[in-house]
């Protein structure tokens, strides 16, 4: 286990922070997918977000029964088969896949609901796709193979997950830190993750037996966030997965959003 702190005033991995690309024509190409009828906000904060970064193409994949709400956005949006529920359609399944093709990262944000097709949809995307998928909120589901996966997480619902796949270890909130790094460090070299959570102002990153530990005292809307930031330079870095989460939590808390108080 191999363990660092970030800086808040100071990233671990300059280099990769620096050298973002500078156009369109040298940045990567970049799938975001997400929404529903009931539920669209990480969906239009990520979209937001996204605009202040450069890439070299964006495709951002809504169900149809958002075109109304989205309709002004047309350029960059693609609209997918819905069901009666306002969720993806597992039809949704061929049109992502053939993106992919064309997208060198998967940000599945969130906002899907509990649909039960809809999940199964969430199931195939993480399981069959050959991509690195970042994923968030509602897109981790109960039961998934982890395959090229990086995982945005609440502690609470990391305990949940680690149930699911039947860990040997739980964690508890009034662990110490050195034992629940530990823990999640071991389940994600297992499972093969990479994994941000949030624990007593700190956002963890974990990949690969390492570990680095940023504080932030102010981490509102922070699994969005990230979720988009880590896809942003893993992107670019797809080879640099452990780097990439870790610059991904410095750019959050140096862009105002986390920023101390």
């Amino acid at each position: 286990m191999y363990w660092q702190r970030q800086n808040i005033n100071q990233p671990l991995f300059p280099d990769l922070f620096w050298d973002q690309p500078v156009s369109q024509i040298s940045a990567n190409n970049f799938c975001l997918i997400g929404g529903s009828s009931t539920d669209f906000k990480q969906i239009s904060t990520a979209y937001n977000l996204l605009q202040q970064k450069k890439y070299h193409q964006l495709h951002v994949v809504l169900p149809n029964s958002l075109r109304k709400i989205f309709q002004e956005h047309q350029s960059n949006l693609i609209f997918a088969p819905s069901n009666q529920s306002g969720a993806f359609s597992l039809e949704t399944f061929s049109l992502i896949e053939d993106l992919s093709l064309d997208s060198d990262i998967l940000s599945m944000i969130g906002g899907f609901t509990t649909n039960s097709e809809t999940i199964i949809l969430i199931e195939k995307i993480i399981n069959e796709i050959n991509k690195i998928k970042v994923i968030s909120h509602d897109a981790i589901i109960d039961n998934f193979q982890p395959n090229q996966t990086v995982i945005i997480i609440q502690f609470k619902n990391l305990q949940k997950l680690l149930r699911n796949f039947h860990y040997h270890q739980a964690i508890t909130s009034n662990m110490e830190l050195t034992k629940i790094i530990q823990i999640i460090d071991h389940f994600c070299q297992q499972f093969k993750l990479a994994l941000i959570t949030e624990f007593n102002q700190n956002l963890i990153a974990f990949y690969d037996g390492k570990i680095s530990l940023t504080e932030a005292i102010n981490t509102e809307n922070w699994e969005t966030n990230l979720n988009i930031l880590s896809s942003y330079y893993l992107a670019n870095n797809y080879n640099k997965i452990f780097e990439s989460i870790t610059c991904a939590i410095y750019d959050f808390i140096n862009s105002g959003a986390a920023r101390r108080t």
